[in-house]
């Protein structure tokens, strides 16, 4: 978990999804997380059992949630955290903007191969009917760079740059092979 806001008057919450529990900070990034599955509640983690005895304002990630996750694990109903909550923080800037011929996206993440993984779901391309060997402006940095949308990284010599669907079904940054 990353959240620069940790320590700060943000909430502490957990969602039960279908499948699984997500547990963090209010800052708008779990609701994103957890849309991919039914979310069945949201509670905000206000039970002092769980947060009394912590009272430092750093490593909440380790200190709270994971205590959370490891009660939840035993058996504790999301119910006994505290209230159910409808409203969240907004996430900012997480969903993908389309105007006209224009597709504005953001990197969403770094991943452990280097690869940029961006908001921009095969999904949309495909309803957008882009294809690849489409070129793509991508800001890195403030510096433009007009990339190619290929199918495999093969199709492109190495150290090149690459813009690919990668396995999370998103569209990825790359370097063919290397790192961003």
């Amino acid at each position: 978990m990353i959240d620069p806001g940790v320590g700060i008057s943000r909430r502490r919450i957990a969602i039960k999804g279908k499948h699984y529990l997500y547990v963090g900070s209010d800052n708008g990034l779990l609701p994103s997380a957890a849309k991919a599955e039914r979310i069945e509640k949201i509670v905000e983690i206000s039970n002092y059992r769980f947060i009394i005895t912590f009272t430092s304002t750093i490593f909440e990630g380790r200190k709270i949630f994971a205590f959370v996750e490891a009660n939840f694990l035993k058996g504790l109903p999301i119910e006994d955290l505290c209230p159910e909550i409808h409203v969240l923080v907004e996430p900012l800037l997480i969903e993908p903007e389309v105007n006209g011929d224009r597709i504005i996206g953001f990197v969403v993440y770094n991943d452990w191969f280097g690869n940029l993984i961006t908001n921009l779901s095969k999904g949309l391309l495909d309803k957008l009917r882009i294809i690849e060997c489409v070129l793509f402006d991508v800001n890195l940095g403030g510096v433009l760079k007009i990339i190619r949308f290929c199918r495999t990284y093969g199709e492109v010599p190495d150290n090149y740059p690459i813009v690919i669907i990668g396995s999370s079904g998103f569209l990825e940054v790359s370097i063919n092979p290397g790192s961003i």
